[in-house]
């Protein structure tokens, strides 16, 4: 399998009341961990890009990194979008 760039990573929106979004439908956390482990068996080196506004509770933030993780997915980032 070649790696194609760009667009190859899984997005994960957390909103600031702490509601996850991934693939465009609000997910709760079993099922995000189910995604994430169906994903990590595809493919381990996929990257995990944890999108979060500053008010988003850091808790959720790291929840769902830890999640990423413990289901096999070793790329992780974090990208925080500024409050307007």
């Amino acid at each position: 399998d070649e790696v194609k760039p760009g667009g190859h990573e899984l997005v994960v929106a957390i909103a600031s009341d702490g509601v996850v979004i991934f693939r465009g439908e609000e997910r709760g956390l079993a099922e995000l961990e189910e995604l994430f482990k169906e994903e990590a068996a595809k493919d381990p080196e996929r990257l995990v890009l944890v999108q979060a506004d500053e008010n988003t509770f850091h808790k959720r933030v790291v929840e769902v990194m830890e999640m990423a993780r413990r289901s096999g997915l070793r790329n992780l980032a974090i990208a925080t979008k500024p409050e307007n």
